[in-house]
């Protein structure tokens, strides 16, 4: 478990309040301000998230801690044509990592969507899709982009610092790391492993990115979760965590996963997601690319979320069924793509 240990807590889940206060206490002498005694936390996979009042302090507690001081560079040097939160402040210990930002106006889109108007959600999406455009868009100052480059904990020969480092396993050699992690994992088919190794070999020609250095900026994770909005109007893309140096279509990886498994909304900012950001020229092989990325990502997800029990009796929304199912064609979607 790629976790601290939590003295005291050794039967406590990581994603339990109880853990989440034992994280916040360890960094209490750092913050710039105390916390008040109604804050309120809420869990993530990997973060914890404490809603302050007037401010957000998220708490890195898994994989790559360093990331969050990338994202605080980054949504330092943003133009403020990509609407972003205002970074207050950052920190990190041994096995921790902070930021603190102030509140953004307005309400998630993914909740907003729900009783917005379809021509004014149209709207918001395509504002949304427009943004991501502008991030990919945007020329980030040299040393920023060395920041987001590097990753000075990946070691090769280490595979749990490579699933650490990025979201998704791109450049395509990294996946041999996962695929390696994945085998060892208890109630995991090692035949299905290998038949996922297959099957992004098979795929793995249409990725031509292999010096990621000289791609644009990508989000990482532009579901619309990650949204806010307020009368109609985007006010702020939110969590830059795995913002990376990147092919443009590894943000279409997430709202592929969004879209697949919620509905509408999901798709119609997926489908507005691949109009601004898509060039003619890459929408010949997008399918097949986001068949590989997706590969990708489930395969590092039964990872990050490894079954505790035989395959069969698995949720069936976990990762571990998802692979199985990618193994013979994308993930299905409620509308055709614009792919051509």
């Amino acid at each position: 478990m790629d976790a601290p240990i939590l003295a005291g807590l050794d039967d406590v889940d990581h994603w339990d309040e109880a853990a989440g206060r034992a994280r916040l206490a360890r960094l209490a002498s750092q913050l710039p301000v105390p916390i008040p005694a109604d804050a309120r936390w809420s869990a993530g996979e990997s973060n914890d998230v404490w809603d302050l009042g007037d401010r957000f302090l998220r708490v890195c507690w898994r994989a790559d801690r360093d990331r969050v001081a990338r994202e605080a560079a980054l949504l330092n040097a943003l133009p403020a044509d990509i609407p972003h939160a205002r970074v207050l402040a950052h920190g990190r210990t041994a096995d921790l990592s902070w930021l603190m930002t102030a509140r953004v106006p307005g309400e998630p889109l993914d909740q907003a969507a729900r009783t917005m108007p379809p021509a004014r959600l149209q709207t918001v999406l395509d504002q949304a899709a427009d943004t991501v455009g502008r991030l990919h868009d945007w020329t980030p100052p040299p040393h920023l982009r060395a920041e987001l480059a590097a990753r000075p904990e990946l070691d090769p020969h280490e595979p749990l610092s490579v699933w650490a480092a990025d979201l998704l396993p791109v450049p395509i050699d990294r996946v041999d790391a996962h695929l390696e992690l994945a085998r060892h994992l208890p109630y995991v088919d090692p035949h299905l492993v290998d038949a996922v190794g297959e099957r992004i070999a098979s795929l793995a020609g249409v990725e031509h990115a292999t010096d990621v250095s000289t791609q644009p900026v990508v989000h990482g994770d532009p579901s619309l979760a990650n949204w806010f909005v307020r009368d109609g109007v985007v006010t702020a893309l939110l969590d830059f965590e795995w913002a990376r140096l990147g092919p443009p279509g590894l943000d279409l990886v997430t709202p592929v996963f969004a879209a697949a498994a919620g509905g509408r909304a999901e798709t119609q900012f997926l489908c507005s997601l691949i109009r601004r950001c898509v060039s003619r020229t890459d929408l010949p092989d997008l399918g097949r690319r986001l068949w590989l990325y997706e590969l990708c990502f489930f395969l590092r997800g039964i990872i990050w979320w490894p079954p505790n029990a035989p395959e069969p009796t698995l949720d069936p929304a976990h990762h571990v069924h998802t692979l199985r199912r990618l193994l013979d064609q994308p993930l299905p979607l409620d509308q055709p793509l614009p792919l051509d």
